[in-house]
């Protein structure tokens, strides 16, 4: 994360990065190490990204995303 967006990269796939205002909602799915986080995009399907393995971790992700986007995270 960053001032300016997000960014993401998932192993074998192409990174991806979205600014703030292009994202319309994030929410978790899963819990421990399954847990991903679902990206959706303004108008588009949502990217799906592995952080249940993340360190300092999921709860410490969201509550970052909170702080800095101001639509729904849940």
């Amino acid at each position: 994360m960053t001032e300016a967006g997000i960014e993401f990269k998932g192993t074998f796939r192409t990174p991806g990065s979205l600014p703030w205002s292009a994202i319309e909602s994030v929410d978790r799915r899963g819990a421990g190490p399954l847990t991903r986080l679902s990206i959706k995009p303004v108008g588009a399907k949502p990217y799906l990204v592995d952080i249940g393995l993340m360190t300092p971790g999921p709860s410490a992700l969201l509550a970052e995303l909170r702080r800095h986007h101001h639509a729904p995270v849940g």
